[in-house]
C-alpha cells in the first residue's frame, strides 16, 4: 500500500495533467457521429495512391485491418489520442519535476489550464476525425528523445512521420523541433549538437519540400478512379463522400472551384491561371470560405490574452539576458506564433492553428523551466508574482473571460 502510495505521489504531476486530458476526451464520446463519411476515407488512403502527404495513416489502418470499417478506424484513432496524451503528460511532468519548485508549480498550473482550455489539447479531441493527433504525437516524441544522446538521432524520424501524416506539420511544430535543437547546440556547446542539428535540417528540409511537392500527386488518373479505390478498400457504406475528399484528394486539373464561386466570385485573372495557381489562391481564402470572417476574428481575439502572457514571457527574458545567442533564441520564441497566425489566415479550422499556437508557447515554455534558465525563470516568476497582486479583480476576469471562451 505504501509503495503505491509512493509511486502515486511522484506520478501526481503526470497523473494530473492526463486525467484532465482524458476528462475532456470522455465527454466527446457523448457525440452521435464520431467518424463521418467526409472524414472517414482519409483514414483509408495507404501507399497504394503514393508515398505521398496524408497515406500514413491509411497505410496503418491497412496493416491492421483488410478492409477498415469506422469502429476500427475510430478504435485506432482512440488509442492514438490516448498514447499522445499520456506522452503529453509524462513530457511535462518531467519538467515540472526538474524545474525549481516555484516555477515548477506555475507550470503544472499552466499546463492544467491548456489541458482543459478549448484552445489547447481541447482541439485535438474536437478534431477527433482527422489527422491532427498525428502531429502532436510526432511533436512529442521529438521533445521526449531530445533527452537523451543516443535517441536523440530519432528525431529527424519523427519528424518524417509528423510530415508524412500531413506536410503542414512544418508550419505546426516545425518551429518548437528547430528552436529545441539550437538551444541543445548553445547549452551543449559540443560537436554532436551541432552535428545532430545540421542532420535534422539536411532531413526534414527536402522531405518538407518533397511531401509539399508531391501532395496532389496520386497514382490514379481520375478522381473518379479514386472515388473507386476507396469503396473498393472501405468496410463501412459511404453515402457522402464528395465534399472533403473532394477538396483534399482531387488532382490540381480537378480542384473543385465551384465551391469557391459559390461563396464569392474568382476574379479573372484567376480562372484563366494555371490549376496550381487557381489551388494557392484558393488556399489563401479557406478560412473565410469555410467559416465566418467574425468568427475567425473572435477565434483570434479569445486565444490573443494566452498568448500575450507567453509573449511577455519571452520579452522579458531578452531584455534580462545579456548573452546575445540567448536573445536570439528567445526572440525566435517570441516571433514563433506568427506562424501558427499566418497558417490560421490561410486554411479551414482556425481554431486548430491557434491551439497550436498556445501548445508550442507551452512546450517551449516547459523545455527552458526544465533546463532551469535562469532569465526565463525569473520572467516567469516576475509576471505571476505581478498578478497574484490583484488575486480578486483576477480570478474575476479570468472565470469571466473562460465563461466567454467555453460558450463560443
Amino acid at each position: 500500500m505504501n509503495k503505491l502510495k509512493d509511486i502515486l505521489l511522484k506520478s501526481k504531476y503526470e497523473l494530473s495533467l492526463f486525467a484532465a486530458l482524458c476528462m475532456n476526451f470522455l465527454l466527446f464520446f457523448t457525440k452521435n457521429d464520431i467518424m463521418s463519411d467526409a472524414i472517414y476515407p482519409i483514414h483509408l488512403v495507404d501507399l497504394k495512391i503514393g508515398f505521398i502527404s496524408r497515406t500514413l495513416v491509411g497505410t496503418i489502418n491497412g496493416l491492421l485491418f483488410q478492409n477498415p470499417t469506422k469502429a476500427e478506424v475510430t478504435f485506432i484513432q482512440t488509442i492514438v489520442c490516448i498514447i499522445t496524451f499520456f506522452l503529453t503528460s509524462v513530457f511535462l511532468g518531467k519538467c515540472i519535476r526538474k524545474a525549481d519548485e516555484n516555477s515548477g508549480r506555475i507550470l503544472f498550473v499552466i499546463s492544467l489550464i491548456i489541458a482543459v482550455f478549448p484552445y489547447g489539447f481541447m482541439t485535438f479531441i474536437n478534431l477527433f476525425e482527422l489527422l491532427d493527433i498525428y502531429w502532436l504525437l510526432s511533436a512529442v516524441l521529438c521533445l521526449i528523445s531530445a533527452e537523451n544522446k543516443a535517441t536523440a538521432l530519432l528525431i529527424p524520424v519523427f519528424i518524417i512521420v509528423g510530415l508524412w501524416s500531413h506536410y503542414a506539420f512544418l508550419l505546426a511544430f516545425m518551429p518548437v523541433i528547430y528552436i529545441l535543437c539550437f538551444s541543445f547546440c548553445l547549452k551543449h556547446k559540443s560537436k554532436y549538437a551541432y552535428i545532430l542539428t545540421a542532420f535534422m535540417i539536411a532531413v526534414s528540409v527536402p522531405a518538407t519540400l518533397y511531401f509539399f511537392a508531391t501532395n496532389r500527386t496520386f497514382n490514379v488518373i481520375s478522381f473518379s478512379e479514386f472515388e473507386d479505390y476507396i469503396m473498393n478498400k472501405a468496410g463501412d457504406k459511404i453515402i457522402l463522400f464528395e465534399p472533403y475528399c473532394g477538396e483534399v484528394f482531387r488532382p490540381m486539373e480537378e480542384f473543385p472551384f465551384e465551391h469557391y464561386e459559390e461563396v464569392y466570385s474568382l476574379p479573372g485573372w484567376v480562372k484563366d491561371a494555371s490549376p496550381s495557381v487557381q489551388t494557392l489562391y484558393c488556399s489563401f481564402f479557406f478560412a473565410f470560405a469555410d467559416s465566418s470572417v467574425p468568427g475567425v476574428i473572435t477565434d483570434i481575439i479569445l486565444v490573443i490574452p494566452v498568448v500575450l502572457f507567453f509573449e511577455a514571457i519571452w520579452k522579458k527574458a531578452m531584455s534580462t539576458t545579456e548573452d546575445k545567442k540567448e536573445k536570439f533564441i528567445y526572440f525566435l520564441c517570441l516571433i514563433s506564433p506568427i506562424i501558427q497566425l499566418i497558417a490560421c489566415l490561410t486554411s479551414s479550422d482556425t481554431s486548430r492553428w491557434l491551439s497550436i499556437m498556445v501548445i508550442s508557447s507551452l512546450f517551449l515554455l516547459a523545455l527552458f523551466i526544465k533546463e532551469k534558465t535562469a532569465p526565463v525563470s525569473e520572467a516567469l516568476c516576475s509576471i505571476t508574482e505581478k498578478l497574484e497582486k490583484h488575486k480578486a479583480p483576477l480570478l474575476f476576469v479570468l472565470l469571466f473571460y473562460l465563461t466567454i471562451v467555453f460558450v463560443w
